[in-house]
């Protein structure tokens, strides 16, 4: 098929869903893809190279795509000083105490769930877990996970709605937004008296010592409800879609626990959670073939990315001894995902516990999966994920259930 009849469109909800062929598509057709939506023209780059080339040059592709104070929405010099100061909230020694607490409530959520031989996986397992890991690295209460998932669910509502025109679901996010700022801005004032040795504590130790702005800091943490709560949910659901589909690789993890690690890698790959980055050029720059023009928006297409044949071989395939190395799903160069290494950490020890108390995974034939088609037409997953799943025996478990930390358990408090 020529190019010139190819079409794609980000909104349309069966590329969303599966846009894989698309990629491949537009890689062999139309590698920057000229398209139009309701703002106007926009390029989609979708080789791995270009991609990557891209990413290494905030100097021409800018990441200014709204006026708000978002690591997302910042260029060097302001987003390298911002950076800068949040990170000290993800070093090792900060994370590494949260350990115990995600195997506890990874656990904690496994019980009901294997107990009831299975269910929607999403809301029993991917949704909850992540608003409980961020919840804790921010040193925010149990009692407030129900509110905070909520608020970032229809704030990633929100970003879709807007895309569509869809006024009413606008709204009803924008008063989210409001209601999620105006709780952590609450919980952040509480912290700067005296912060804790955590990484909520760090972060208002910044405000109050004027390292960075208290706006940008309660922006940073609204970021960390939106965007780590829906990728990491991604990369739970569709690790779990991958078990499911191919019933010998759970096999093949227990028997080899150090592969868990290359699991989630390509995982990542293969289903990228975030399929999509949104940049401006700030002058005309050539990409392959095509030069963009100034002021142009671009997409770049980290799942298609992440699936080029130039730099993956045989991309299609779920292979666990790939090379991983080098994909995209967290980003590259400036912008680089600052919470990869705790979504990560929460990958490891999720499906560590599954991989442990399962003996199987099957999808659940009477109740059809849904995939995420309502968010900012970034990301990949499941807003339902319905499983059977059977139990393993407790004397097969090796202990995993014996003496675990208590849920909520934070060894910083």
């Amino acid at each position: 098929m020529a190019a010139e009849t190819l079409r794609f469109d980000p909104a349309d909800t069966r590329i969303q869903t599966d846009p894989f062929e698309h990629y491949r598509r537009l890689q062999c057709e139309a590698p920057v893809y000229r398209g139009r939506d309701g703002s106007g023209d926009v390029y989609l780059v979708s080789r791995y190279d270009d991609v990557v080339a891209a990413l290494r040059d905030p100097g021409t592709f800018s990441s200014r795509t709204a006026p708000i104070p978002m690591l997302l929405c910042l260029d060097p010099p302001e987003h390298t000083r911002l950076r800068r100061a949040v990170s000290r909230a993800f070093l090792p020694r900060v994370l590494a105490p949260l350990a115990p607490g995600i195997e506890s409530r990874a656990h904690a959520l496994l019980d009901p769930f294997l107990d009831a031989g299975g269910g929607d996986f999403v809301a029993a397992f991917a949704a909850p877990l992540p608003i409980a890991v961020i919840a804790d690295l921010l040193g925010l209460p149990p009692a407030d996970h129900a509110f905070l998932r909520a608020g970032a669910e229809a704030s990633i509502r929100g970003f879709g709605a807007g895309l569509r025109g869809d006024a009413q679901t606008m709204a009803e996010a924008a008063e989210a937004m409001i209601g999620l700022r105006d709780h952590l801005q609450r919980a952040i004032e509480a912290m700067k008296a005296d912060p804790p040795d955590h990484a909520g504590g760090r972060l208002a130790a910044l405000a109050r010592d004027d390292e960075a702005d208290q706006d940008e800091i309660i922006a940073f943490c609204q970021l960390l409800f939106v965007a780590g709560h829906e990728t990491t949910l991604g990369l739970l659901g569709s690790g779990v879609d991958i078990l499911a589909r191919e019933p010998g690789l759970l096999e093949r993890l227990r028997s080899e626990p150090e592969n868990v690690e290359r699991f989630v890698e390509e995982v990542l790959r293969l289903r990228s959670p975030l399929q999509r980055v949104f940049r401006i050029t700030t002058r005309d720059v050539a990409v392959g073939d095509t030069t963009i023009p100034a002021g142009s928006r671009v997409v770049l297409l980290i799942g298609a990315a992440n699936r080029d044949p130039a730099r993956f071989p045989d991309p299609e395939r779920f292979d666990l001894d790939r090379d991983t190395r080098g994909h995209l799903a967290f980003g590259f160069g400036t912008h680089v995902c600052i919470g990869s290494p705790l979504a990560r950490l929460e990958g490891r020890i999720a499906f560590r516990a599954i991989i442990e108390r399962c003996e199987g995974i099957a999808f659940d034939e009477s109740d059809a999966p849904v995939p995420i088609t309502d968010g900012t037409l970034s990301e990949f997953g499941w807003r339902r994920l319905p499983v059977r799943v059977r139990a393993r025996h407790p004397d097969h478990t090796d202990g995993a259930r014996r003496d675990r930390p208590r849920a909520g358990h934070h060894p910083s408090r």
